[in-house]
């Protein structure tokens, strides 16, 4: 709390300022490297990716996610590696 009582507003770069449990957009600071911030979301199931029409496109998407390596996108897409 301030000196006056009331609550001080989280400052811009603060863990209570990123958080969106009022439902707004969650906002992503840029001294966490991308590996951590991608650790927090769960990857898209590979089943996700077998379904898209563009096989090309489907398996060099499931790569990229970086989620999945070649062994298991070449067991799912039944390729030789």
């Amino acid at each position: 709390m301030s000196q006056s009582g009331s609550p001080r507003a989280p400052s811009p770069g603060s863990c209570a300022a990123q958080s969106s449990h009022n439902g707004g957009p969650v906002t992503i600071n840029p001294e966490i490297p991308r590996a951590q911030r991608l650790a927090l979301t769960p990857p898209l199931p590979l089943t996700h990716f077998v379904g898209l029409t563009d096989r090309n496109l489907a398996i060099t998407q499931a790569f990229a996610s970086g989620a999945y390596t070649q062994q298991q996108i070449a067991q799912t897409f039944d390729l030789h590696l």
